[in-house]
């Protein structure tokens, strides 16, 4: 398993693996790989973001996390946007190696907390405590249809 830079060249590998992962439980949306490579590609280009995937050894994708860079009041954080594993290959530490490739990357740029939002699941909970994540208890997650 080797771990490279997401660039423009992985988008439509990339937004595949994207759509495969969260059209299946527990989020089980309904991403198609042309809307996804469209939400992937807008985040790339913000100047910001920093993206990275997983290889397996034939160089298929099996995994991608993509966050972005943002100042707070006292310190440099990083806000994870999207991250995956391939359904066929989630179990195998691949997620896990992932995260902390990227935690790694981000510490050498300064970066001092990590942020994210998940859905809350059982699958999706866990697993991030069992990796020191913790809940936000001041935080609140909210949104209007329009």
């Amino acid at each position: 398993m080797i771990f490279i830079e997401m660039t423009e060249k992985h988008l439509k590998e990339a937004s595949k693996l994207f759509s495969r992962a969260f059209n299946t439980p527990p989020w089980k949306d309904c991403w198609t790989p042309e809307r996804a490579e469209k939400r992937l590609e807008l985040m790339l280009s913000n100047n910001s973001a920093s993206a990275m995937v997983a290889l397996d050894d034939h160089e298929y994708i099996v995994g991608m996390i993509l966050g972005d860079y943002e100042y707070e009041d006292t310190k440099m954080a990083f806000q994870i946007k999207e991250f995956c594993v391939d359904v066929k290959h989630k179990g195998k530490g691949i997620g896990t190696r992932l995260l902390d490739e990227m935690t790694e990357h981000v510490k050498k740029n300064g970066v001092e907390e990590i942020i994210l939002m998940t859905l809350r699941a059982p699958e999706t909970h866990e697993f991030y405590k069992s990796l020191g994540y913790s809940d936000v208890d001041e935080w609140l997650m909210m949104h209007k249809e329009l």
